[in-house]
């Protein structure tokens, strides 16, 4: 059980299993910065020229090279789903983070293959979308987690991810569901 159960990390301080896993979380992704990234996304404009930079359809396109490089590269590939569409800085908790596992591309034409938590054991879900246009008839489409549309998305973009060696949490004996059971 993890309530109430301390362990020593290896920088010597004291974590109960809870604290560790959102510690962990939290470090994985440097959310101080994906903060910042998810409001800058839900204030950009989907579509067209913007005074400060590209609209969210091009920083879409401009973020799948990446994406694929990573995947194959044989890693999986965080990616933060943009859905909100609001000036108020709290909808950036509408957005949403799906894992990139595959991907396949035909001519411009690009799918990826995602884990959404939101659909548990799937592995049908997809965001698709046509890397040669920018216009406002292109939509990001997906039939997993949606915008505002129903079935499309605004944008996405990939949220980097730094791993860290679980082996101190497991080698103390702590109970992360069944990871350490004999």
């Amino acid at each position: 059980m993890l309530s109430g159960v301390k362990s020593e990390s290896p920088s010597g301080l004291n974590r109960n299993p809870h604290q560790h896993l959102l510690r962990r979380q939290i470090d994985s992704v440097n959310a101080a910065s994906m903060i910042t990234r998810w409001l800058a996304a839900i204030w950009q404009r989907d579509r067209g020229k913007q005074f400060w930079g590209g609209s969210l359809a091009q920083v879409t396109v401009a973020e799948c090279p990446a994406i694929m490089q990573e995947i194959d590269a044989g890693r999986l590939c965080p990616v933060g789903l943009v859905a909100a569409r609001r000036w108020i800085p709290w909808d950036v908790f509408k957005n949403h983070v799906v894992l990139v596992w595959e991907y396949e591309r035909v001519g411009d034409c690009l799918t990826f293959y995602t884990y959404d938590s939101n659909f548990p054991g799937r592995d049908d879900i997809t965001l698709r979308l046509d890397l040669s246009s920018h216009g406002p008839d292109t939509p990001i489409t997906t039939n997993g987690t949606d915008g505002p549309t129903a079935g499309c998305l605004r944008g996405f973009f990939r949220v980097p991810y730094r791993s860290a060696n679980p082996a101190w949490s497991t080698s103390a004996g702590l109970d992360l569901g069944g990871a350490n059971r004999t």
